[in-house]
């Protein structure tokens, strides 16, 4: 074979290569577009209240910072705040040292230390409880942690690891290695 038939040859399945590669656009390494998680905005002594069906408090989140990611639509807040009211007499305030609320508000993490107090008129009725990590969805009046838990009320204290709280019903399921300490209440 001619020496110049055969460099004309490997120019021309180069062009042709060349060409294919350009209209097919690149085969090897697609190119993946990484979004940081970084905060597009943040705001200083944040507060939110959502409003019921009947235009009073459903809730009030607030905390002393909070910072928005738009990679996963998250905000963390530092040392926040949640009332979950109930009536004009009864309400829950819970407070922690970090929070992360989940896309559209459905679901609010409280990191660190958390305490959860039930607010009430009648004060045989309220009570305290103490824990870590705990798992709230604010519209089901629902909060939950795996954690080790401290309940305080007027008639004693109840350790227990892990619970299931249906606060709209004030009603707490408590997972496992319950212990309580109660004292008698005398009229």
């Amino acid at each position: 074979m001619n020496k110049r038939l055969l460099i004309l040859l490997i120019l021309a399945v180069a062009a042709f290569l060349s060409w294919w590669l350009s209209s097919t656009g690149p085969l090897l390494i697609p190119r993946v577009e990484v979004q940081r998680h970084d905060p597009d905005y943040y705001l200083v002594n944040f507060i939110l209240i959502t409003m019921g069906d009947n235009g009073t408090p459903k809730h009030r989140l607030s905390a002393d910072n909070m910072f928005h990611y738009p990679d996963d639509d998250t905000a963390r807040l530092e040392n926040p705040r949640l009332v979950i009211y109930q009536d004009d007499e009864n309400s829950w305030n819970i407070r922690s040292e970090h929070g992360l609320v989940s896309e559209e508000g459905q679901s609010v993490m409280l990191q660190g230390d958390v305490t959860i107090e039930k607010v009430s008129a009648d004060a045989d009725r309220g009570l305290e409880i103490i824990t870590r990590d705990v798992h709230i969805k604010p519209d089901e009046e629902y909060a939950s942690t795996e954690q080790a838990i401290i309940i305080k009320d007027n008639h004693g204290v109840t350790e227990a690891i892990g619970m299931q709280a249906d606060l709209k019903e004030h009603h707490l399921q408590l997972m496992s290695q319950v212990r309580g300490k109660y004292q008698p209440v005398y009229d």
